[in-house]
């Protein structure tokens, strides 16, 4: 959730700058092949409740969203290093 975060910051500069962006390695796919996951907390859960209700999530991060609601998993970005 805090990365579906981050990248929404992000992309809010390049939106300011009228221009188009994308995330970047961050669908379902994507989530599904990371080595590395962890348990969702309660406060993962509460910020993906606040993102799916305020934001206006790009599709690939809504299903990334979903996946990880679905799984109750966070993923550990760490493991494409």
């Amino acid at each position: 959730p805090d990365g579906i975060a981050i990248a929404l910051q992000a992309g809010q500069l390049w939106t300011a700058a009228g221009l188009v962006w994308q995330p970047w390695r961050m669908d379902p796919a994507d989530f599904d092949s990371l080595p590395a996951k962890r348990p969702l907390s309660g406060r993962d859960l509460a910020l993906l409740d606040r993102l799916e209700e305020t934001c206006a999530l790009p599709p690939s991060l809504m299903a990334l969203a979903g996946t990880l609601r679905i799984q109750q998993l966070k993923g550990e970005q760490e493991g494409y290093l």
